[in-house]
C-alpha cells in the first residue's frame, strides 16, 4: 500500500487560547483529498507539545472523536507534521 500524502498548515493561537494551553490550531490534508480541521496542539504540564484531534466532550466529560485514525503508523505521521508545521511558526515568530 503507498504512502500517503500529508500536507500541513498550523496557525499560532494567541490571546486567550494560549492563556488555557492551545499553542496552535492545524489542518492536515491528507493525499489532496481528506482535510482534517480542528486539530490543536496543545501545551502538557511539563511544557511539551501534544497534537489533539477534535472532538466533542459530554456533560460527563467523555470524549467522543470527530475522526479517530486507526492506523498507529499513518496517527503517528499526522502527529510529526502537525509538530513540524508548529515548530515552523513558532520558530518564525521567535525571529
Amino acid at each position: 500500500m503507498p504512502e500517503n500524502r500529508i500536507t500541513c498548515r498550523a496557525l499560532l493561537a494567541s490571546g486567550d487560547f494560549r492563556g488555557r494551553g492551545v499553542l496552535a490550531f492545524a489542518t492536515v490534508t491528507l493525499d489532496g483529498a481528506l482535510e482534517l480541521d480542528g486539530i490543536t496542539v496543545r501545551a502538557t504540564r511539563g511544557g511539551e507539545p501534544r497534537v489533539v484531534f477534535p472532538h466533542r466532550a459530554s456533560r460527563t466529560g467523555i470524549k467522543h472523536p470527530f475522526v479517530r485514525v486507526i492506523d498507529a503508523a499513518l496517527r503517528e505521521r499526522i502527529t510529526q507534521a502537525v509538530l513540524e508545521a508548529y515548530a515552523a511558526c513558532e520558530g518564525g515568530r521567535a525571529a
